[in-house]
């Protein structure tokens, strides 16, 4: 019987463990979406398209409204194929600014 109330106490304070894992990574992520928001954008070296429609190309997927999400995305994901423009680079200010700069064709 003892062997049985001992395994219920391990299992309980495996489950108040990764509740409490689960909790602080909801917590940091709620934070960091709200902390990191990009307020502005600085756009350079573009004239064929307006700041908007550059913003609306490179900054199209939720993530990439976030400082942090264009950080990694800058790391590990693909630029994106623009017409008219050879490449771009986008360098984030932290916390809550990003700048473009557009090199075109």
């Amino acid at each position: 019987m003892k062997n049985v109330k001992q395994g219920d106490k391990k299992r309980n304070i495996s489950i108040i463990i990764i509740a409490s894992i689960v909790a602080l990574i909801i917590i940091v992520s709620i934070f960091a979406f709200y902390f990191f928001k990009i307020e502005s954008y600085e756009i350079t070296g573009n004239k064929n398209y307006t700041e908007e429609e550059i913003q609306n190309i490179i900054f199209e997927k939720a993530y990439e409204k976030n400082s942090i999400g264009v950080y990694i995305n800058n790391i590990f994901g693909k630029k994106k194929t623009i017409p008219f423009v050879e490449t771009y680079d986008v360098d984030v200010i932290w916390p809550n600014r990003v700048k473009v700069t557009i090199y075109e064709k």
